[in-house]
């Protein structure tokens, strides 16, 4: 089924060739948009760069009316980036981790990202969305496929006004940890509330949790589903055996081991003074903590 199957590119256009662009305007956030009408689609597209940030955004509206005709063309939306230097193995983060892959024809899944590290090195470009996870990177270049008209099982599945953002940005001492950190950096963004002035004890900046030693990732904090107490779960991805420690922002009354349905088990314990803990992380693996605070 053409749902499931992507194969080689017949042929391509560049959408821009029928484009209006606006002028560039902010402060804090640079940006500028264009639309676009490629066939039967329009596009809209808004691209920021925020203050200090390390990436370009990018915001679609594309009204997709393209459809595929059994037998002869799937008609499909994808972002290309070509590098400007030779890169033929790519970093994607996948479950809990990362993988290396050579470049090839064909699309490979990646949560969120594909990086290209320039000569050898630790630095490169990275290509991430947080919706959007088949990446094709091939001849010093990284494409993302946005949309395709499949037509079986469904014969319209796409024919909609879609959504999505997709993010180009440089990445510097690019070990595994920096990678991650990257990616949710660039698909994450911070939440802003505004409030009223008031009178308070806590300090200006502080944090809920804090990894202070280590190089695991906090891939959920919830609390359990008994609502007595809360379950942070890690994993590592540095590859070596290490020491890995929180913060938290109040004392920690008790911290035990969890396997992934809460249930505790029994033996080691994470190591608790006061509002820290500490425990010993194995390469590539995993960890479930069960926390009580005060």
């Amino acid at each position: 089924m053409t749902a499931w199957v992507v194969g080689r590119y017949a042929s391509d256009a560049p959408v821009l060739a029928n484009g209006r662009m606006s002028s560039v305007s902010g402060g804090l956030v640079r940006q500028f948009s264009w639309e676009a009408a490629v066939n039967n689609t329009k596009l809209n597209v808004v691209v920021s760069l925020d203050k200090n940030a390390r990436h370009l955004k990018y915001a679609v509206t594309c009204d997709w009316r393209d459809f595929g005709v059994p037998g002869k063309v799937v008609p499909q939306l994808a972002f290309r980036v070509p590098l400007a230097y030779a890169c033929d193995t790519f970093a994607f983060d996948n479950a809990f981790g990362l993988v290396q892959r050579k470049g090839t024809g064909s699309d490979l899944p990646g949560l969120s990202f594909a990086f290209a590290p320039r000569g050898g090195g630790k630095d490169g470009l990275m290509l991430s969305s947080n919706t959007k996870y088949g990446f094709r990177c091939d001849n010093n270049t990284m494409a993302l496929s946005l949309i395709r008209s499949s037509y079986d099982p469904d014969p319209v599945p796409e024919i909609y006004t879609h959504t999505f953002c997709m993010n180009i940005g440089i990445v510097e001492n690019a070990s595994p940890a920096k990678l991650v950190e990257a990616t949710l950096r660039q698909n994450r963004a911070a939440i802003a509330v505004a409030c009223g002035s008031q009178a308070g004890e806590l300090p200006l900046t502080g944090s809920f949790i804090k990894l202070v030693e280590g190089d695991a990732i906090i891939s959920s904090v919830k609390i359990t589903e008994d609502g007595g107490s809360m379950i942070i779960r890690l994993y590592d991805v540095s590859g070596k055996d290490g020491v890995a420690t929180l913060e938290f922002f109040k004392p920690v009354v008790s911290a035990v081991f969890a396997d992934v349905h809460e249930c505790v088990l029994e033996g080691n314990r994470p190591e608790v003074k006061k509002n820290v803990i500490s425990f010993n992380l194995h390469a590539y693996g995993t960890i479930t903590a069960k926390i009580i605070m005060e």
